[in-house]
């Protein structure tokens, strides 16, 4: 059995970059099972950033409400291609996300962005 290292670093344009938090797990474990405790190790530290810039693997639906919610912070990046059936008809990824969104007491703004690689990104942003 392998293992995996998630490094979490710095990216301010006008600051060095440093490593703030490394996470290490099994091989098996998928890239989203650590993105909650790289949030709350983060916390615990006071490092937790207001924007955080991530891989594909470390996002979804729910962790993109649920890393606002919790812990402030604004997951961003490439969203994965819905290969569901419904894909292509009203049911596909941002009126299912949209709809959850409706029935919790989650932020209310969900909008498309191009990131830097061209990938669509879902931002989902508070109004308080």
């Amino acid at each position: 059995m392998g293992y995996k290292v998630h490094v979490t670093e710095t990216c301010d344009e006008e600051a060095p970059r440093l490593i703030t938090h490394v996470e290490t797990t099994l091989a098996t474990t998928t890239d989203g099972q650590v993105t909650t405790p790289i949030h709350t190790a983060l916390q615990t530290q006071d490092l937790l950033p207001a924007d955080h810039i991530v891989d594909t693997a470390y996002l979804d639906a729910e962790l993109l409400v649920t890393s606002q919610q919790e812990y402030g912070v604004n997951l961003v990046g490439p969203t994965r291609q819905d290969w569901g059936r419904h894909a292509r008809t009203a049911m596909g990824l941002r009126h299912r996300l949209s709809h959850w969104i409706g029935k919790t007491n989650a932020p209310r703004v969900l909008r498309e962005k191009r990131v830097n690689s061209g990938h669509p990104a879902l931002i989902i942003a508070a109004i308080r």
